[in-house]
C-alpha cells in the first residue's frame, strides 16, 4: 500500500475519532479488569496517581486501594462529567438507587432523583452536559456511548453470522432508535432458551463442545472486525496510530537472512522458517526469506530473536519514558 495512502486513511481515521470526542460519551463503562494493575502497582497510602477517567470505573476502583491521591484525565471532558455523576450518585443515592440508574437504565428514577438530589453537588461544566444529554443516555447506560453503540454492533453482526448460541440475551430497539437501544442483563434467564447454549453448559465437556461448534463462526467474526478496524476503532477512541504500532514496531527490524524488513502492513501475511514466535517483535507479522536446510534454520532463528530484540529496544524504551 502506498505511504500516502496510509498517511490518508490514518488522518480520515483520526478526523473521525475527534468528531466523535467532540460530540460524545465514548465509554459508558471502563472495559478493562483494574485488579491486575492494582497488584503490579502495589498501591499505599502515600502514592498518588495519574490515569486516564475512561468511564470512572478503574478510577473509582483504584480509589478503594487508598491511595493518597488520583489524578484522572481525558482527552474528552465528557468522560469526566460521568465520573462527576458516578462519584456524586455514591455519595448522595443508596445502593439500590445508584445500581437501579447504572445498570437497570431507570429513566423514570434519573428524572426523579437529577434536578432534586443531583444536580446541584455537580461541577457547573459537568451539571451543563448532563442537563443537555442526562435523558438521552439513561435511556440505555450498558448500550449508551459510541463503545456501547459499537458494542451493540459487535452483537447485531455475530448474530447475523449465526453466533446466537454464544449469546446469552440480545439488544432490543426500541421505537427504531438507537439511542433508544435497551437490554435487560440483569433479568433472570428463561430456562435453556435456543439462543443461550454456552450460558447454560453444567459441565467443561459441555461448554468445549459448544464452542467447537460455533469456532469456525467467531474466526469469521475476528476476521471481519479485524478487517473492518479502521471503521470501528474512533468508536472507541483508539488512533490510527495506536492501531497500526506493532506493524510499525515490527517494521524497525530487518531479518539478518535477507535483509528485508517485515511488511508494512498486517494485512500482507508472510511467514518465513527463520523469524520466531518467541519474539514480540516478530509474532504478528514476519519476513519473507526461507532457508532451505534445518540447520541455516536454527542458526538464522537465533540471529533474528538477537537482531529483532536489539532492533525493539529503542521503541519499548520510548514507549516507556512517554508513559512515565
Amino acid at each position: 500500500m502506498p505511504a500516502w495512502f496510509t498517511h490518508m486513511l490514518n488522518d480520515l481515521q483520526d478526523k473521525a475519532m475527534f468528531a466523535l470526542i467532540g460530540r460524545n460519551i465514548i465509554y459508558n463503562v471502563s472495559w478493562e479488569d483494574p485488579r491486575i494493575d492494582c497488584e503490579v502497582l502495589d498501591l499505599g497510602a502515600d502514592d498518588t496517581i495519574l490515569m486516564l477517567t475512561s468511564g470512572g470505573c478503574n478510577v473509582l476502583d483504584m480509589l478503594l486501594e487508598g491511595p493518597k491521591r488520583i489524578v484522572a484525565a481525558d482527552l474528552n471532558p465528557r468522560q469526566s462529567a460521568l465520573l462527576s455523576l458516578k462519584i456524586v450518585a455514591i455519595q448522595h443515592l443508596s445502593h439500590e438507587q445508584f445500581f437501579q440508574l447504572f445498570a437497570k437504565s431507570n429513566l423514570a428514577l434519573w428524572k426523579d432523583v437529577y434536578p432534586r438530589v443531583l444536580r446541584e453537588h455537580l461541577p457547573q461544566p459537568a451539571r451543563e452536559f448532563w442537563d443537555a444529554a442526562g435523558e438521552r443516555f439513561f435511556k440505555s447506560v450498558l448500550w449508551g456511548g459510541a463503545s456501547g453503540f459499537a458494542a451493540w454492533l459487535m452483537l447485531t453482526i455475530a448474530k447475523w453470522l449465526g453466533l446466537g448460541g454464544l449469546i446469552a440475551g440480545e439488544p432490543v430497539i426500541a421505537r427504531g432508535s438507537l439511542a433508544a437501544l435497551s437490554y435487560d442483563a440483569f433479568a433472570p434467564p428463561p430456562p435453556r432458551p435456543p439462543h443461550a447454549e454456552a450460558r447454560h453448559c453444567a459441565t467443561l465437556e459441555e461448554q468445549q463442545a459448544v464452542y467447537a461448534k460455533y469456532s469456525g463462526r467467531v474466526t469469521a467474526l475476528a476476521n471481519m472486525m479485524n478487517f473492518t478496524r479502521r471503521i470501528w476503532c474512533p468508536l472507541i477512541a483508539v488512533p490510527a496510530s495506536q492501531v497500526w504500532a506493532r506493524a510499525r514496531v515490527c517494521a524497525r527490524a530487518r531479518c539478518p537472512a535477507c535483509s528485508t524488513p517485515p511488511p508494512s502492513t498486517p494485512f500482507r501475511r508472510r511467514s518465513c522458517t527463520c523469524s520466531t514466535a518467541t519474539s514480540s517483535a516478530w509474532r504478528a507479522t514476519t519476513c519473507s526469506c526461507a532457508p532451505t536446510s534445518p540447520a541455516t534454520t536454527t542458526s538464522t532463528t537465533a540471529t533474528c530473536t538477537a537482531s529483532t530484540r536489539a532492533s525493539a529496544a529503542p521503541a519499548t524504551s520510548s514507549r516507556r519514558t512517554l508513559s512515565s
